[in-house]
């Protein structure tokens, strides 16, 4: 009885195992789509910036920017999907960043300014979208169990044998190193191109917002480390 008890759980954890890695899939895919979209809208912009537009340029902007807003619903649609990534601190704090930065880009856009911030912007959203597709990706090779085991997100639940998690702590912890990386590209970008106090602030905003996340995913893996046993007070016999 106890070895058919043990089997049953075994194929139930590979069932899954396997339906995680579908999900992670099916996300990684529509990520995939939205950086395809992204790319194409990035390099017709290009074509507008730093030069005085004409009425029917302006008009292009516009269309460019309903693209954007298009964009910007689909990846939502995505958090929306899949609870999984509210569930996860980091990947929801991404999907935040998206949105906030897609609705700079559809004002930047709408408003008929190509440069400035607009095209920093948007090479943020594709820099955020290589990264949750990359923090997704399996380990190359050696320590899957990191991948597929141990405890939930970092804003999730989980339990050791347990069901696993759609996101691991080792994609969050992946994911967290992207924004970092996406951050420090785009202070140097500011400063490189003098955008001025207003775009230096918003910067120093994001690396504090960023620095509150890695604190609190520190503070999230701590507590799911199993805690030592301690041995019961000695009592006088």
């Amino acid at each position: 009885l106890e070895r058919a008890l043990d089997a049953a759980q075994a194929a139930l954890d590979d069932a899954e195992r396997r339906e995680q890695d579908r999900k992670r899939e099916e996300v990684q895919d529509a990520y995939r789509a939205a950086l395809e979209a992204q790319v194409a809208i990035t390099a017709e912009t290009a074509g507008y910036a730093g030069r005085r537009l004409n009425r029917r340029e302006r008009a292009a902007l516009r269309e460019l920017a309903s693209r954007e807003i298009v964009l910007q619903g689909d990846i939502e649609a995505v958090r929306t999907l899949f609870p999984e990534i509210t569930e996860s601190q980091v990947f929801d704090f991404a999907h935040t960043r998206l949105d906030e930065t897609l609705s700079r880009i559809d004002e930047s856009l709408s408003g008929g300014e190509a440069g400035g911030l607009a095209p920093l912007d948007q090479a943020t959203v594709e820099r955020v979208l290589r990264g949750l597709i990359a923090a997704l990706d399996p380990p190359e090779q050696g320590n899957e169990q990191d991948f597929n085991q141990g405890g939930g997100g970092g804003g999730g639940g989980g339990q050791q044998g347990g069901p696993q998690p759609m996101i691991p702590p080792i994609a969050e912890l992946q994911m967290l190193r992207s924004l970092q990386q996406d951050v420090y590209d785009r202070t140097r970008a500011v400063d490189e191109a003098g955008l001025g106090a207003s775009a230096t602030e918003r910067v120093g905003d994001e690396q504090r917002a960023l620095a509150e996340q890695a604190r609190a995913l520190m503070d999230a893996l701590q507590q799911q480390q199993p805690q030592p046993m301690t041995a019961p007070p000695e009592g006088n016999e």
